[in-house]
């Protein structure tokens, strides 16, 4: 049974710490990435070009939806983190209640 991973935040670091964790730990885990922006980690220093026209907001996300699934990844965009209660492994959001293993 894969244990539940939650990561809070969704920028360069969470996104690079679900892509270690899904080549080292080979689908130990069901990650759950929450963060409050309303889409998916993009590139922060290629936002200038996007603004200019020179790019879309499509060409800086860091990965392909298709990576997400594949891996077991879930990103909750839009969604903020309220309150963490580390004894009983759950974390309150603007949408819910979630529990975590790890």
């Amino acid at each position: 049974m894969k244990r539940q991973l939650v990561i809070i935040g969704n920028g360069m670091a969470a996104t690079r710490l679900a892509q270690t964790l899904a080549a080292r730990a080979d689908g130990a885990f069901h990650i759950t990435i929450i963060g409050d922006e309303p889409c998916q980690a993009y590139n922060r220093i290629q936002l200038s070009p996007v603004l200019g026209g020179e790019k879309t907001l499509a060409q800086t996300l860091l990965l392909p939806a298709q990576w997400y699934q594949q891996h077991d990844v879930t990103v909750r965009t839009g969604e903020r983190v309220e309150a963490v209660d580390v004894r009983a492994q759950t974390l309150r959001t603007t949408r819910g209640e979630l529990r975590w293993d790890e």
